[in-house]
């Protein structure tokens, strides 16, 4: 179809200006039965270098717009079904406004959209404005094409949409103002449920020019799944000067199929919502033993346990070398092999148990749930404890107060660290004189019946001995009351 940009000219004391009207070539001079989803006509030039976006819906709009005389380009984007849907036709106008009353004819066609001046080859498919795809993220670094923000730690609080085409005053470009017009906006779209981030559409629009100031868009995303709410449940991202120049917090990019737009919306999560799930158990534990209980929770962005509505999955994985598993009771047998608990309606929490059969130091547990926030929990598998390694003096003297170590094995003399305190009594079984035992350096606090523990999580622990009379070889013998199948003998001579 054809458009006629009909300029007036008249002149003030701020010099020359133009009054142009747009209106269709036809008869009719209406504009909304030739693009009867709306049309968009922008403007950009003039001798103050101005830009502007005036919007047809349903041929509301202004009747006319003044412009500064001088060069102008008159960009035309079209929508042949309502809600930017359907065809799209474009068209470029060009004119040299000055003190003579002129037309200029601007030919729309779909044809017309394939050009560099609405949107770069990439952001086209079969000479068409590719779709848009919105993908909602808690942070857009690191997005790329085709990609999305899938999963609950990646997901944003996006959960629909409007796109909307902005209209704005003749104003400088680099202080466009808020919509004067009202905008031409999309249905709602609804936003992927689940932990899906993205949303494809049917939404055609120009995608715009690096550079220029043209196709002024706006993302609007609601936190409801309607388009429901108000502020802080709806952000806004504008494109005030079109796609391709980006917003604040938004990425949009070249897709295969569909012109990609990140949104970065994170909203700060409500207090007495479920939001993440919290881990808690045993960080050291032997090979081959029946590690926890480990209790996974509901929680909200405080940290306030929160009771599930109803019975919700708990996904459990580790990692490192998958030669062990998960379990629903202590025994840990292949009989309580799970792969999930389920937090049961009214409750908060659930336990399960974990063994494997090789030592690793850093595996890592994870408990997931669908819509919330992993939790995970660091353990270090050890070898199994089966011997004492103790180390010391091999001489002293009289009165000396001497330090000796006592460090927790496994066969292969490497040491592991407590899981539970492990009692050790300490006898001087031969010799030719007598002492006594101690905690601390100065032999001053005595150690009642020689007996001394492993504090959890510890894998050595050290005493003190000071030969209070006699001379001679001495044999200190420690001896493991756990049931470990092997002690060891240190002996110490000269006092």
């Amino acid at each position: 179809m054809m458009l006629l940009a009909c300029s007036e000219n008249f002149k003030n004391d701020n010099g020359n200006y133009s009054n142009v009207h747009f209106a269709s070539s036809d008869s009719s001079k209406a504009l909304h039965p030739s693009f009867p989803g709306g049309i968009a006509i922008w403007g950009e030039g003039g001798i103050k270098g101005e830009s502007f976006s005036i919007l047809y819906n349903n041929d509301s709009g202004p009747e006319s717009i003044v412009l500064s005389t001088g060069s102008w380009l008159f960009p035309v984007v079209g929508w042949d079904a309502a809600s930017l849907l359907g065809t799209v036709r474009c068209g470029m106008g060009a004119a040299y406004l000055q003190a003579v009353d002129e037309s200029v004819a601007i030919s729309a066609s779909s044809a017309n959209c394939n050009h560099e001046e609405f949107a770069p080859a990439s952001f086209l498919r079969g000479g068409e404005f590719k779709p848009l795809r919105l993908i909602t993220c808690k942070s857009i670094s690191g997005v790329a094409a085709d990609g999305n923000c899938d999963g609950a730690f990646y997901k944003g609080s996006s959960g629909s949409y409007k796109i909307q085409v902005l209209g704005y005053p003749v104003s400088d470009p680099s202080s466009i103002s808020m919509p004067y017009t009202p905008a031409i906006e999309s249905l709602c779209l609804s936003g992927s449920s689940g932990t899906v981030s993205d949303t494809t559409t049917l939404v055609k629009v120009p995608i715009g020019k690096s550079g220029t100031h043209r196709f002024g868009m706006r993302v609007r995303a609601y936190e409801s799944s309607d388009c429901s709410g108000m502020f802080p449940w709806v952000s806004d991202f504008d494109f005030s000067s079109g796609l391709i120049n980006g917003a604040n917090n938004a990425l949009v990019l070249a897709g295969t199929h569909y012109t990609d737009i990140f949104l970065a919306h994170h909203s700060a999560p409500q207090p007495g919502v479920a939001y993440k799930l919290n881990l808690t158990g045993s960080s050291l534990g032997s090979y081959g033993s029946c590690l926890g209980p480990y209790t996974v929770s509901v929680q909200d962005s405080i940290s306030v346990f929160i009771n599930v509505a109803q019975d919700s999955v708990v996904s459990l994985s580790y990692s490192g070398t998958q030669d062990g598993g998960f379990y629903s009771d202590a025994t840990c047998s292949s009989s309580t092999a799970i792969t999930q608990k389920i937090v049961t309606s009214g409750n908060s929490s659930t336990q399960f148990y974990f063994k494997k059969s090789s030592s690793d130091a850093s595996v890592v547990l994870t408990a997931a749930m669908t819509t919330l926030i992993s939790a995970t929990s660091s353990v270090n598998v050890t070898g199994i404890p089966s011997k004492l390694n103790i180390t010391g003096p091999a001489t002293g003297t009289h009165g000396a107060c001497l330090g000796y170590t006592i460090t927790l094995a496994d066969a292969g003399n490497s040491a592991v660290m407590a899981v539970y305190p492990v009692g050790i009594v300490v006898v001087a079984s031969s010799g030719a004189g007598s002492g006594s035992f101690f905690f601390n350096s100065g032999c001053t606090s005595s150690m009642p019946d020689g007996n001394i523990s492993f504090p959890i999580n510890e894998s050595s622990v050290t005493f003190y001995y000071q030969q209070s009379s006699g001379s001679g070889p001495t044999t200190l013998t420690f001896t493991n009351n756990k049931g470990y199948t092997d002690s060891s003998t240190i002996t110490t001579y000269s006092y």
